[in-house]
């Protein structure tokens, strides 16, 4: 972690939990994160990234309305990101409330991927000693901060990396959705459009 992050931290107490949450398609949301690997130059394989999820249930089939009565949450496993807010009153007097989330050197499973990560706390312990700033020493706090092995990951598409694109096919598997892909859209119009014909057969002229 950078040290100027950790003065904030132990200046201000200004701690906070980051949800990282974008809706890719109706009922579902993606509560994870990307990041982009290196493959070659200029090259880039995008990876989704999230925790594991409990046997039986997948990232991809989760509501993001899953809740029971409005208070208990039934969707995704959170990834939740440790991070520090701050609040600036301008000469205005407009209020700015901004955040960031903190970054360490990548664990032995992220590095796959790169070289840094963000700092995530797994399980509510960690995230209730994370806020309560009050009760823990925050440098206590501070302390538990670990690159972090229990995740998992998968390659995805590139039309990802396009913020336009916002189908369901963004956090799925590579391997599943690139057949799709090609097979759809201009590329499937122009196969129906101008089918390959067949090389016409030259003749020899009458001499």
């Amino acid at each position: 972690m950078e040290e100027s992050i950790l003065d904030e931290a132990e200046t201000n107490s200004s701690t906070c939990i980051c949800i990282i949450t974008s809706t890719v398609v109706v009922s579902h949301c993606n509560l994870q994160f990307y990041e982009w690997k290196e493959v070659g130059y200029k090259k880039k394989q995008p990876y989704f990234i999230y925790f594991p999820q409990e046997e039986g249930e997948d990232v991809f089939t989760k509501s993001c309305d899953s809740y029971i009565d409005d208070i208990e949450w039934k969707g995704p496993k959170l990834l939740t990101m440790a991070g520090l807010f701050d609040v600036w009153k301008s000469p205005m007097k407009e209020t700015y409330y901004t955040y960031s989330v903190i970054t360490m050197d990548s664990s032995k499973t992220m590095s796959f991927v790169h070289s840094r990560m963000p700092a995530i706390l797994n399980g509510v312990d960690e995230v209730s000693m994370w806020l309560d700033t009050q009760r823990v020493p925050t440098k206590e706090a501070l302390s538990m901060l670990k690159p972090i092995e229990d995740l998992q990951m998968h390659p995805v598409s590139t039309i990802v990396s396009n913020s336009r694109n916002n189908s369901i096919d963004c956090i799925k598997p590579f391997k599943e959705t690139e057949k799709k892909i090609k097979n759809t859209g201009l590329t499937a119009w122009l196969m129906k459009k101008n089918p390959k014909e067949p090389a016409a057969k030259r003749f020899k002229p009458d001499t």
